[in-house]
């Protein structure tokens, strides 16, 4: 009996000693990663494994405290892993609280914080409100769409009190794929993971290891076409749309009986809906206008797979994905239709955003240039925080009056 006890007391040791041995050789080994990889220049696709964690919630969230360099901005998170300064839960009396809730166009993708329309609104409003402070909440998230903006305003934006909430979710929820969650599903189908998984891939993602892991990887895929030719397949049949026209419509009234319910006014903005998308053939053309046109290059990439032509089958793979760009434009303009529905609908003030951008002689300097046609520039940024002003004045949200000065 004795023997047997020592027995059990002597694996678990031995577990335990190969435990902390492993925790050990992870460090040296991602010490050594730091000191070969000191600084790395990282890619979209990285950078926002670094920015974004995985949530059980709402699939993922921005990591808080960061203070990084993206897309040639710094970017730094508060407390709650927004864009901006640290700020209190609790709200002094006198002070009028606006969250803008949004996507990355919300948030500032490749342009600084100074320049984002929520700061922007918050200072045009701190000059001229009457009698009171005025905060202006940067609560855009990368990524998100009006599934995730719903449970993010019932699960944390009513803890701040918000007096006004503006909504501006479009983009992503026509979006065909996800850079932590590519499955081929709605965003409300994807189940979620358990705790300990979450801990550990948000862990993992941060590690300089899995980064220079990854990057071999790729290497590796490029190289060879028949394992390239999987991969673009795959990436390709695991494309949905990630909120369906029936799931944005609900989602959009959900968000305005929730702030109905807790005596929050709200805004919706209907965003612009810019995708670039490559010159087409006349056979592809007419291929669009049939609504096959992606679906036709991918068949005809299987083809080639199928008959081991994997330099043909990469190039209509992608060709595939390319093309689904055309089918989110369309979907964009369906999408803002449903948007302006749901307002007239649910008495919801909107500001069309899209309308004013087209009403500019050059469109092209309302975003980032020919490396992100999709974001908003500063400029665009800057007339949509004029338009918010404008509407907030108009209904009289909040009052704007100058100042009395004693």
């Amino acid at each position: 009996m004795k023997l047997k006890s020592g027995n059990i007391l002597a694996n678990a040791a031995k577990k335990s000693s190969l435990f902390f041995f492993g925790i050990i050789l992870i460090f040296l080994l991602e010490g050594t990663a730091a000191f070969f990889l000191p600084d790395p220049k990282l890619s979209i696709a990285e950078s926002l494994s670094v920015i974004c964690r995985e949530d059980p919630l709402m699939l993922w969230r921005q990591r808080s405290g960061l203070k990084i360099k993206f897309y040639g901005e710094d970017v730094r998170t508060n407390n709650m892993g927004l864009r901006g300064a640290d700020f209190s839960k609790k709200k002094k009396g006198d002070v009028k609280r606006i969250v803008c809730m949004g996507a990355s166009s919300t948030f500032g993708w490749g342009v600084a914080e100074e320049q984002t329309y929520p700061f922007l609104l918050e200072k045009m409003l701190r000059r001229n409100a009457k009698l009171y402070d005025v905060e202006v909440l940067n609560a855009g998230q990368i990524g998100f769409t009006t599934f995730q903006g719903k449970i993010f305003l019932k699960k944390h934006i009513l803890d701040y009190s918000p007096d006004l909430i503006t909504v501006a979710y479009i983009l992503n929820d026509i979006d065909r794929c996800r850079f932590l969650r590519d499955e081929k599903k709605h965003d409300s189908e994807l189940t979620v993971s358990s705790q300990w998984k979450i801990a550990l891939k948000n862990i993992v993602f941060r590690s300089k290891i899995y980064l220079i892991g990854k990057r071999v990887l790729v290497k590796v895929a490029r190289k060879n076409e028949k394992f390239l030719t999987y991969v673009l397949r795959r990436q390709y049949e695991n494309a949905k749309i990630r909120v369906s026209p029936e799931q944005y419509r609900d989602n959009l009234i959900k968000i305005a009986a929730i702030c109905k319910a807790n005596n929050i006014e709200l805004i919706f903005l209907k965003m612009p809906v810019r995708l670039m998308h490559p010159k087409l053939t006349k056979e592809e053309k007419f291929l669009m206008l049939r609504g096959v046109l992606s679906d036709s290059m991918y068949k005809r990439a299987c083809s080639f797979q199928a008959g081991g032509d994997y330099e043909k089958a990469i190039a209509d793979f992608k060709k595939a994905r390319d093309y689904q760009v055309i089918e989110c434009q369309r979907d964009g303009e369906s999408y803002q239709k449903i948007m302006s529905k749901a307002a007239r609908e649910r008495g919801v003030a909107i500001v069309d955003i899209s309308k004013l951008f087209k009403a500019e002689n050059d469109m092209s300097l309302l975003f980032n240039g020919p490396r992100d046609p999709i974001h908003p520039s500063g400029i665009g940024h800057e007339i949509i925080a004029k338009a918010l002003y404008k509407n907030i004045n108009i209904n009289d949200l909040i009052s704007v009056e100058p100042k009395q000065v004693n």
